[in-house]
């Protein structure tokens, strides 16, 4: 694990959790934070999809709060490539 307790994002199915996927030393963190961070230890493109439809400016101190706000019916699977 490296100093910022970020583990790296582990090959999940894409449908995974977001609690599964987030690891605690994320938080707390702004939406944006929270995308830095996923993508600097690469997660898939499905987790990152999903956690763009955040609210801007406000902060998440872990990941049922981050749950709650995306909404378990408004989930949506990551778009297929135009190309």
């Amino acid at each position: 694990m490296d100093t910022n307790g970020l583990g790296r994002h582990a090959d999940h199915t894409d449908t995974c959790t977001v609690e599964g996927c987030i690891p605690a030393g994320a938080f707390p963190s702004t939406r944006d934070q929270l995308l830095v961070a996923l993508v600097r230890h690469h997660a898939k493109s499905s987790l990152l999809w999903e956690l763009s439809r955040l609210p801007e400016g406000r902060t998440f101190h872990r990941a049922q709060d981050v749950d709650e706000a995306l909404g378990q019916s408004r989930r949506v699977k990551t778009p297929l490539e135009p190309w």
